[in-house]
């Protein structure tokens, strides 16, 4: 029995010391697992924290939720490290969720990553459609400002064409009474030379004349005869002249004909563009409108949303914060009950040396009970045995203190509840400490009674029944004091868990706060590019509107110039106008002469005839008076020359009064001097009227050369603004096309 007792104790001996060193390798383990590197440790960390996410029991942590928009100048300043350089907190790098914690990324996370990236990817889209549609109005707006510079244009044409038609309609009207006053005129020629011819079918009927009345009647009929031809002539003449003014009227009918269709077509045209620029205005309101609301919603969702990101990173901040301080404080309330676990297991070894001491003490007592008395050997055994079930219960003890303090490690990592934890353990220390000297008290007052039962023999039997009595006391104490322990254990697992989930959260937010970051680097690089590329695109939109505006000016130059020349021909055609007209006296006053040699053939014919050629001689002065009126300071002269001859014929008609037996020679001469002096007037009027026409002509080329060549000039800037605008467009839609890849 003392063999078996004794190997036993070596047994149990060699097994704290193989105890003793899996301790070391496993703390040495430690020390090398904090020196790997983090990718080693991701595994176990992922697989743990996985594993705590399946559990559906368990409820999720509470990450909070991302809004639409975040306030980037709130996470800037969070990321800052200058707001980080008073927060010191010192992790044991043993840990590993302290080491690579930004690693960690949940489901819920990705979730939310995803929602960010795709609301982003919204605003964007309707930042680029806004853009379109603003490129778009702008466009329609350069199209509305082309269009009315055109409707200007048509009107500008328009109403030159009315003048234009105005002027042709008083042309005609005067052309029609020149006409009609012409065919007057041939109508009372014809009548008179019937009369003449009647009156010399009389006085060659009546022929008892002399030689003198028949060569002064022949000449009258040779003048008569000139007299038919140049009235044969006029009438060619003025039949050339009406199909002339017929051709030049059909003409003027269908330029008019042709004005009115374009006319039509430009009014139709003019209400067209006018129901394209209310419509244009209509859906340039509604766009305005729909902007307007767009942005309000905008700005309204993002005030929201920057007041929910910032309470919630302010509530973050507060939570890290105080999660930091509870930190701070429970390593040292960790560290404290770490060297009071170091003390107890100093007092615990004290303990095992002793036990040890008491073990070789009760071998030699049994041997010397062995020895005494061989009958007492069944309540020694049960002695023994009751000994070594303490002893095996002491080692349990020894055991779990030894895994508390490798567990020391995970317990620096308790965030939450540790004050309750500390509390209980803090009792649970003092009753074992205090189970522990009631253990030793016991013990001492068993090797008491040993002694008294090695010096008193009588009393054996007593004292072996107490000390069974004190270990059955003790052994109970020692169960009571296993459940402690492991209920212990099982509430620092808890606590770890909690903690390994706080850490992961707090890893999760790290991770988004450097995306975040990232992603604010992004979005500045792109507003750097973009403003860079919208400055270069304002300049050249400057450039060419500096360009169009030089443009401008220069038409307005052109078109000043064009109205210019436009009221030089104006006076031009005035002028023609009254070429005309002079034309038209000087015919008036051939006529008149021809009135006026009829007259005095009806002098010689009848003096009762005199006082109706007083009374057309007066009518005759009215109409002179009247035309000098209207007459240039060119026809002056012919006037007066005119003025001279009716002096003359008055004069001889004052001679034919005081001496009705004139001669017919003396008459004949006059008339000839009359005829001779008429036709040079109307040879230097046609000569005068001549020359003003063929002058009016060339200024009409000349005008005409300019107005073209202006023409071309509009055509040609009219084409360069085009391609301006062409390449305006296209800059546009390149720009565009860059924001939607973007």
């Amino acid at each position: 029995m003392e063999l078996l007792f004794n190997n036993w104790l070596k047994r149990g001996k060699s097994k704290d010391d193989d105890e003793n060193k899996v301790d070391e390798d496993a703390q040495s383990q430690t020390s090398n697992n904090s020196s790997t590197p983090l990718s080693d440790l991701d595994d176990e960390y992922y697989y743990y924290y996985y594993e705590e996410i399946v559990d559906e029991d368990e409820e999720k942590p509470s990450i909070p939720t991302l809004q639409e928009e975040v306030d980037f100048e709130v996470i800037k300043e969070s990321l800052d490290p200058e707001n980080h350089q008073n927060e010191t907190v010192n992790y044991d790098s043993s840990y590993p969720f302290y080491q690579d914690g930004d690693n960690v990324l949940s489901y819920d996370e990705l979730d939310e990553t995803q929602l960010f990236t795709s609301q982003s990817d919204l605003l964007r889209e309707e930042n680029n459609r806004l853009k379109e549609q603003i490129s778009e109005m702008e466009t329609k707006q350069k199209r509305l400002v082309d269009q009315v510079s055109m409707v200007s244009d048509l009107q500008g044409e328009i109403e030159e064409l009315r003048l234009g038609r105005n002027e042709l309609a008083k042309s005609t009207e005067e052309t029609n009474k020149n006409y009609l006053e012409q065919q007057a005129t041939v109508a009372q020629l014809e009548e008179e030379n019937e009369s003449l011819r009647t009156q010399l079918t009389t006085v060659s009927n009546e022929a008892t004349v002399d030689a003198e009345t028949i060569e002064q009647l022949q000449k009258f009929k040779q003048l008569c005869e000139e007299k038919d031809q140049t009235i044969e002539n006029l009438i060619s003449s003025k039949e050339s002249q009406q199909k002339e003014f017929n051709q030049a009227n059909d003409n003027l009918r269908s330029a008019l004909n042709d004005n009115d269709d374009l006319m039509t077509e430009k009014v139709e045209q003019i209400s067209l563009l006018e129901k394209l620029q209310f419509e244009k205005d209509q859906t340039i309101q509604e766009l305005e409108s729909r902007v307007a609301e767009l942005t309000n919603q905008k700005a309204a969702e993002s005030s929201e949303a920057e007041s929910n990101l910032t309470a919630t990173i302010k509530e973050l901040n507060e939570k890290v914060s105080d999660l930091e301080n509870s930190l701070l404080e429970k390593d040292q309330t960790i560290t404290d009950h770490v060297t009071n676990i170091e003390a107890k297991k100093q007092t615990i070894a004290e303990l095992t040396n002793q036990i040890n001491v008491l073990t070789e003490e009760k071998d030699n007592l049994t041997q010397q009970i062995n020895v005494k008395d061989n009958g007492e050997t069944e309540a020694v055994e049960k002695l023994t045995f009751d000994l070594q079930s303490q002893q095996a219960k002491v080692e349990q003890l020894s055991q779990q203190i030894q895994s508390l303090t490798d567990e020391k490690t995970s317990l620096e990592n308790h965030v939450i509840e540790l004050d309750k934890q500390k509390i209980d353990r803090d009792q649970t220390i003092s009753q074992l400490e205090a189970t522990l000297s009631d253990a030793n008290n016991d013990k001492k007052e068993l090797n008491e009674k040993i002694e008294e039962l090695s010096t008193d023999g009588s009393t054996e039997v007593v004292g072996t029944a107490e000390i069974q009595n004190k270990l059955t006391d003790l052994s109970e104490k020692n169960e009571q004091y296993v459940t402690e322990i492991e209920q212990l254990t099982s509430q620092l697992k808890e606590s770890n868990q909690l903690i390994e989930k706080k850490e992961a959260i707090q890893g999760e937010l790290t991770r988004q706060i450097t995306e975040l970051g990232n992603q604010i680097d992004e979005m500045k690089v792109l507003e750097t590019e973009l403003t860079k590329k919208y400055q270069s695109e304002l300049s050249t939109a400057e450039s060419q509107k500096i360009a169009v505006a030089d443009m401008e000016r220069e038409l307005a130059n052109m078109n000043e110039n064009y109205e210019e020349q436009m009221n030089q021909t104006e006076k031009l055609e005035k002028e023609l106008a009254e070429l005309k007209a002079n034309q038209a006296m000087i015919n008036d006053l051939e006529k008149e002469i021809s009135a006026m040699k009829s007259q005095q053939h009806q002098v010689k014919t009848s003096l009762s005839e005199l006082n109706k050629e007083r009374e057309r001689a007066q009518q005759l002065e009215s109409e002179v008076q009247l035309l000098r009126s209207e007459i240039d300071p060119d026809t002056q002269s012919l006037q007066s020359e005119l003025d001279q001859v009716k002096a003359e014929l008055r004069l001889a008609q004052q001679q034919l009064r005081q001496s009705d037996s004139m001669n017919q020679s003396d008459i004949a001469q006059v008339m000839l001097e009359a005829q001779a002096r008429a036709r040079q007037i109307v040879e230097v009027a046609n000569y005068e009227a001549k020359r003003k026409v063929s002058e009016a002509e060339t200024e009409l080329s000349a005008v005409s050369q300019e107005a073209r060549n202006y023409y071309r000039k509009l055509s040609r800037a009219k084409a360069e603004s085009e391609v301006i605008f062409a390449e305006l467009l296209r800059k546009l839609e390149s720009i565009g096309d860059v924001d939607r890849l973007q």
